[in-house]
């Protein structure tokens, strides 16, 4: 049974981590969007006299996008874990709106 604390504690817990899911969700999608401008910034640097499909190889290969796709992972997983729990904390509002509607 879904107690009245426990859906307290989800309802403060959404107002207190909504502008953090803001955050995560808008940090995740700008490093999503940069990754493409990252990939022609290092292809760029590259000899023209490599084909295009042998300095996009090398750009995917270059350490700054492999720390980049790093970024995006940790901002993609931070940003989960958050909208997750968010997911969880609406869930138990709901049923207990259900429960209490049945009563």
């Amino acid at each position: 049974m879904i107690t009245d604390n426990q859906v307290q504690e989800a309802l403060d817990w959404m107002i207190q981590n909504e502008d953090a899911l803001a955050e995560a969700k808008a940090a995740y999608h700008d490093l999503d969007r940069f990754s493409k401008t990252i990939k022609a910034e290092l292809m760029s640097n590259i000899s023209s006299n490599m084909s295009v499909a042998a300095r996009e190889t090398e750009a995917l290969a270059n350490k700054k996008y492999k720390t980049h796709l790093e970024n995006l992972r940790t901002a993609e997983k931070d940003y989960l874990e958050l909208e997750y729990k968010m997911d969880h904390n609406k869930l138990i509002c709901q049923l207990w709106q259900t429960i209490s509607a049945n009563k």
